[in-house]
């Protein structure tokens, strides 16, 4: 019996180069569309979180939200993985750092009223 997973999981490890170039070709060709379309998602509230998600990934940071994001509101990391929405003018009222811990228990007891 023939089976089409096995066998297109098999093309794409044995054509791993050629599925490289006609990617590549292909973002060439369609740049400003994938732009275009970039520009609009991370203008809605689906992108604005994925956004939030890749900078936390890249500043070595988890991202397990508490409660849920509305607009107008930051994500503040209360530890290393958990994260409270809160609103923009109380997040950057006070000057904090996660990772000297500088001010992190001030703006954690105004965040925790936001629960």
């Amino acid at each position: 019996m023939f089976n089409q997973k096995k066998y297109f999981r098999q093309w794409y490890k044995d054509n791993r180069e050629h599925q490289k170039q006609c990617t590549k070709q292909w973002a060439k060709d369609h740049r400003e569309e994938q732009n275009k379309y970039n520009s609009e998602y991370y203008k809605t509230d689906k992108g604005k979180v994925a956004a939030q998600k890749m900078m936390s990934k890249r500043r070595g940071l988890g991202f397990c939200p508490i409660n849920e994001y509305f607009e107008g509101y930051h994500a503040h990391h209360i530890s290393q993985n958990f994260v409270i929405y809160i609103p923009t003018e109380v997040h950057q009222s006070i000057p904090h750092n996660i990772w000297t811990g500088k001010n992190m228990d001030k703006i954690n007891k105004l965040a925790f009223a936001y629960l």
